[in-house]
């Protein structure tokens, strides 16, 4: 059996409904009018002749008066794109929208159910797809001096592939949000504005078994009540307007993100919290002076939020395949260390209004929009020792002043460094830009890119370093107009190696050959050994040495390792050198017929660099060093 739903009346008339008791659908049916509609648009407050108030709704077929309540049920209502479905303004009246279904409303801003200055409304079983906005909810008013939006139900109505907001609430009081479906059926957490539940300066807005799937924000808002609520790849967000706003919330664990809980802290300090509490997500509003590490999070809007948070260490948090990966706002002197943000769509880590931070050790992959590391109005903080690779941007920053950007490794950008709007004094120094399509852009000019002893590492550098101190001999012009130069450009040399590759397996006593790449105007001469043996001088790419590696085959068993170091010597009086390593592996004639299966590995290289005034450590693909040579 369904059950019915009865909507009984408080003092006010107002629809009061119990959630608790709520199964099924509700099954109102008091209007059977039952067919498609042109977009239906009621002023309460309407008057004249030709005014569509509430007494010509009651005169129209698809209205039905009963008991004091008015039923728009069983309606198909097209958009043609540039209307609302239902749109109503100015209402007191008690009004159910059932069992509607209202489409293609896909101009801006444009909603299947659109309600301005409405209350005591009852908005169930509709299907409110393929808009703009789902349902789109707005009055006037504060809670001091009274809202003119409030006592909505919103219960068992689905949402699909709207552009936008689902169901998005504004200035909205004592509203229930009950068992909705919201789906996105492509992954649109790419898009940061495709959230599933919006809350907008609310208060006494209860959030409760609503699923969400696919949403860049699953739920936002403030002074929410958010409760057993099903998400895939989504997540919660707070308005953080102000610290009473961040922290206002009701967010237990019986949330599900992708199969964990989410976890929400408000107005703790000292806390010590590791992956033992398994979270799905985990928000932190005003806590203090605590120990956060240890954690994996994918697929939400971000893994995780610090809200007017100080004092705290967040490290070895990784966080990937979401909006982005960790987003603080207004929580300064925090220290973020050793932490990964890859393939984010909009930002690896974002800090907002955040002074006095420090971002170390981290690496960040393919992240979007914003790139790897995104600073907004966050001065005198420290980024340091970072790897930054193949994002829209390895940092951008916008309103940011007297931070320092140092020993980072910013590689195979669109844009390395990007100083959107209104970036000073900013200290760039001992940084390597390698293979960025650009390696700067904004409001460089207000910045300095080298300190007294060193600048930067560019890969397009286009000068020599003749008298071999280990600085270019001319300026690095950054930009023309307006001009900006490093003054004291490092200058590097390396190798390349093309072939053998990391990891290959070796299948035969038969010595390969090598291909490799020398950068340096001044070699003397160049050798290879093979797992630390003999040196073997060459001039040119070709085949190991046949006999050398025949002994070192022979005296290896299958699955050990074989590194292969590559030198160069220069005028300067450095050797260069860099390694790959494999592993002797069965042919398919010694094996039966099938190779041993090769394990995955994860290339690594070190390339340090000793010179009178500097060290500096670059992370690449394979590993490299470079030392003085002693006389």
């Amino acid at each position: 059996m369904i059950p019915i739903i009865i909507c009984q009346f408080n003092i006010s008339n107002s629809i009061k409904l119990d959630t608790n008791e709520l199964e099924g659908q509700i099954n109102l049916k008091k209007s059977y009018f039952n067919v498609s509609c042109n977009p239906i648009f009621i002023n309460g407050d309407a008057t004249g002749v030709g005014a569509h108030n509430w007494s010509w709704a009651e005169s129209q077929l698809w209205c039905t008066l009963d008991n004091g309540i008015y039923y728009l049920e069983n309606l198909t209502i097209n958009g043609n794109e540039n209307d609302n479905c239902i749109e109503i303004r100015n209402s007191n009246v008690n009004l159910v929208i059932n069992n509607c279904t209202l489409l293609n409303s896909t101009a801006d801003q444009k909603a299947g159910i659109t309600l301005i200055n409405v209350n005591n409304t009852l908005l169930s079983n509709n299907n409110c797809s393929f808009n703009s906005w789902g349902i789109f909810i707005k009055g006037a008013g504060t809670p001091t001096d009274g809202f003119n939006n409030y006592n909505h139900s919103i219960i068992n109505n689905s949402f699909i592939d709207n552009f936008g907001f689902d169901l998005y609430l504004m200035n909205s009081y004592n509203s229930t949000i009950f068992n909705n479906t919201i789906k996105k059926t492509n992954y649109l957490i790419n898009s940061y504005y495709s959230a599933g539940i919006y809350i907008s300066t609310g208060h006494e807005v209860s959030i409760e078994e609503n699923k969400i799937y696919n949403c860049s924000i699953g739920i936002c808002g403030t002074f929410m009540k958010i409760k057993k609520n099903f998400m895939i790849n989504s997540g919660i967000e707070l308005d953080s307007t102000s610290i009473a706003h961040a922290n206002s919330h009701f967010i237990d664990i019986t949330n599900n993100l992708n199969g964990l809980p989410v976890y929400y802290y408000a107005n703790v300090s000292r806390l010590i919290l590791t992956d033992s509490i398994n979270p799905g997500q985990l928000i932190l509003a005003n806590c203090n002076d605590s120990f956060i590490s240890d954690f994996q999070f994918s697929y939400t809007n971000e893994g995780m939020q610090l809200y007017y948070c100080f004092n705290n260490s967040i490290s070895n948090i990784s966080s990937s395949n979401g909006v982005g990966g960790v987003i603080a706002r207004k929580s300064g002197n925090n220290i973020y260390s050793d932490n990964t943000f890859n393939d984010n769509s909009i930002y690896g880590i974002c800090l907002f209004s955040c002074n006095d931070s420090t971002i170390i050790n981290t690496n960040t992959n393919n992240n979007g929009i914003y790139g790897g590391i995104y600073l907004w109005n966050t001065n005198n903080s420290k980024i340091i020792g970072n790897i930054l690779n193949d994002s829209s941007q390895g940092i951008y920053s916008g309103m940011c002043y007297d931070n320092t950007i140092s020993r980072n490794i910013i590689s195979n950008n669109d844009v390395g460094i990007e100083f959107f709007v209104f970036c000073e004094e900013n200290l760039i120094y001992n940084n390597s830009f390698i293979g960025n399509d650009i390696q700067t852009t904004g409001t460089i000019s207000f910045n300095y890119w080298n300190n007294s002893i060193i600048g930067n590492y560019w890969d397009d550098y286009p000068g020599v370093d003749a008298d071999f101190n280990g600085v270019g001999d001319i300026i690095y012009n950054i930009s023309q107009s307006p001009l900006s130069q490093d003054f004291i450009p490092i200058w590097d040399s390396t190798i390349e190696i093309i072939s053998p590759s990391q990891g290959e397996n070796f299948t035969s006593n038969i010595a390969p050959t090598f291909n490799i790449v020398f950068y340096d105007l001044h070699i003397n001469y160049t050798w290879y050994s093979i797992n630390g043996g003999e040196n073997i001088t060459f001039s040119s790419n070709g085949q190991f040495d046949p006999v050398i590696w025949g002994g070192i085959w022979d005296n290896l068993n299958y699955t050990d390792t074989i590194t292969i170091r590559f030198y160069f010597n220069n005028t300067e009086g450095y050797i260069v050198y860099k390694e790959v390593s494999g592993t002797k592996a069965e042919s398919s004639d010694d094996n039966g017929g099938s190779n041993i299966p090769e394990e995955p590995r994860i290339p690594s290289f070190n390339l340090l660099i000793f010179s009178s005034s500097i060290i500096t450590i670059i992370f690449i693909t394979i590993w490299s060093k470079r030392k003085q040579l002693k006389c």
